[in-house]
């Protein structure tokens, strides 16, 4: 009885909520050993100037940055100049690896972009970069990359980092590239990449009101990694029977990597108990 009870309440929140995100693809630059492989860099205007990856945080330079009391806490960032010393005229090519969309379904708000695009200066007459952002399946050449339309593409109306949202849905099913394109300005300073987020709706979720959860990869072959925003108490897993396959207590942190090595092939629901007695509940495929 009790392992029905379990059963009908995993179905339960299945059909309480279809809001539940799952990532697809998270960058955050934060160092060379955690950057996700695959990055690739067109510098489609040959000045040697392309795009690079630089560390805020303990360059000691840093401190005396225009910019510093907004870029530190970012970290490590990707970076495209139009100044170094001299005016630049950028068209540099930012791609990221190969993400893959398929069985998402094609309505709208299915598939979410963020990132955030900035300045690296402190007065806007010289933060004016240009950006362009597109999702491609065809990245073979620039002229083919800026030949699709941008889900993106403007000068930057402030300094500091702004953080821009877009409903990629009509991308779903197929495997596509975020290309991130600094071009039409000169003379200005950095244009400055960080925080690249994929998320797709998941078909079964609940989380209690308060929770941001992150469990990527989805689907998962060997560690899963799971983050909340409050210290995470017990983590279970459960197969299509309702029968607990997994448990990890007396986590205590707001982050922790499960090995799912040994799981089979096929759908798991897990729930996530918080220090605060709060519950995060999803589903995750096993590859």
């Amino acid at each position: 009885m009790k392992k029905r009870l379990l059963l009908l309440s995993l179905i339960g929140f299945i059909q309480l909520n279809t809001s539940a995100q799952v990532v697809v693809f998270n960058e955050d630059f934060a160092s060379q050993q955690s950057q996700q492989p695959g990055w690739t860099v067109i510098d489609g205007d040959n000045d040697t100037k392309g795009w690079g990856f630089y560390n805020f945080t303990t360059n000691p330079l840093a401190s005396n940055h225009p910019s510093a009391s907004v870029i530190n806490p970012q970290g490590r960032l990707a970076i495209s100049q139009s100044y170094d010393g001299a005016a630049l005229t950028p068209d540099n090519y930012l791609i990221s690896p190969a993400i893959n969309l398929a069985n998402v379904p094609t309505t709208s708000g299915t598939v979410t972009l963020k990132f955030k695009v900035g300045s690296d200066q402190s007065a806007y007459l010289y933060a004016q970069e240009k950006v362009s952002v597109y999702v491609v399946s065809n990245i073979s050449t620039p002229s083919v990359i800026s030949a699709t339309s941008p889900v993106h593409s403007a000068v930057l109306a402030s300094t500091g980092l702004n953080e821009f949202t877009y409903d990629i849905s009509n991308k779903s099913g197929q495997t596509v590239y975020l290309v991130f394109r600094h071009h039409g300005c000169t003379n200005m300073g950095s244009l400055i990449l960080d925080d690249v987020l994929v998320t797709k709706a998941s078909s079964a979720g609940v989380n209690e009101v308060g929770l941001d959860v992150l469990v990527a990869p989805n689907p998962v072959i060997d560690d899963l990694s799971i983050s909340l925003n409050e210290d995470i108490k017990t983590i279970s897993f459960y197969d299509l029977k309702g029968t607990l396959v997994k448990e990890v207590g007396n986590v205590n942190s707001t982050n922790t990597i499960i090995d799912l090595t040994s799981f089979e092939k096929g759908l798991y629901f897990y729930s996530i108990e918080t220090v605060n007695g709060k519950f995060a509940k999803n589903s995750i495929i096993k590859d």
